[in-house]
C-alpha cells in the first residue's frame, strides 16, 4: 500500500468517529425537485412523516444553513424515495443527483474542466465530494487512458456518513452530468459495489 493510500485509509478510520454533516443545499435542491415534480406542499407532508428530531432540524432554518445533520439527510432521502419512487428508488435518486448537478455544476463543472482534462476532474472527486459531505474519503486511481476506479470509505453508520441511496446513485449521475455540461456527453460512470453489502468501500468505475 503506497503512502497516499495509507493516508486515505487513516482518514477513513478517523471519519468513522466523526459527526457527519450534509451541506444545506442538498436539502434545498430536494425540496425544489419534490415540489416541482409532485406538487406544492408535498415536501412539507414528507417532512411531517419524519421523527421529531429530524423534523426539528428541517424546520430550524436548515435550508439557510451551510451544513445540517447527515442522519437527517439520509432519513429524508429514504422517506422521499419510499413515498415517490417506491417502484424504482435508484431511478428516483439518479434523477435527483442529475438535478443537483444541473443546478450546481453548470458553472463549477465547466470551470474545473477548463483548468485541465477530464482526468483533472476525476482525480479531484475527493474535493468535489467534500462540497456536499463532511465525512467519507473519496479517492480515484487511474487504470489507463480514460479509465479510472474510485472508492468511497468511511463506514456505514448513517448518522456519520452518506447512506446507500446517496453513495449508489449520487456520485455517478452527478459526475456524468458534470462531464455532459462540460462537453463530454458519453462518460460512463458506474457504482459497482457497496460498503452497505459488507465491503470495506463503495467502488466505482469511470470511462469516457
Amino acid at each position: 500500500m503506497d503512502a497516499d493510500a495509507l493516508v486515505a485509509l487513516s482518514s477513513a478510520v478517523l471519519m468513522e468517529n466523526a459527526v457527519g454533516q450534509a451541506r444545506g443545499v442538498l436539502f434545498q435542491r430536494l425540496r425544489e425537485l419534490c415540489e416541482a415534480r409532485h406538487g406544492a406542499g408535498r415536501f412539507a407532508e414528507l417532512v411531517g412523516q419524519l421523527a421529531a428530531a429530524d423534523r426539528a432540524a428541517l424546520e430550524d432554518g436548515l435550508f439557510r444553513r451551510e451544513w445540517g445533520p447527515i442522519g437527517t439527510w439520509n432519513r429524508l432521502v429514504d422517506a422521499y424515495l419510499a413515498r415517490f419512487h417506491a417502484d424504482d428508488p435508484d431511478a428516483g435518486m439518479n434523477a435527483y443527483s442529475a438535478y443537483l448537478a444541473e443546478a450546481d455544476l453548470t458553472s463549477v463543472g465547466r470551470i474545473v474542466l477548463r483548468l485541465g482534462s477530464p482526468d483533472f476532474m476525476i482525480e479531484r472527486t475527493g474535493f468535489l465530494w467534500r462540497r456536499y459531505f463532511s465525512t467519507g474519503v473519496y479517492t480515484a486511481t487511474k487504470v489507463g487512458p480514460r479509465h479510472y476506479t474510485m472508492e468511497l470509505r468511511g463506514g456505514t453508520d448513517i448518522d456519520r456518513i452518506a447512506g446507500r441511496p446517496t453513495c449508489a446513485c449520487g456520485p455517478s449521475p452527478w459526475l456524468k452530468k458534470g462531464f455532459e455540461l462540460a462537453g463530454f456527453p458519453h462518460a460512463d460512470i458506474q457504482h459497482v459495489s457497496c460498503r452497505f453489502d459488507g465491503l470495506p468501500a463503495c467502488s466505482y468505475v469511470a470511462r469516457w
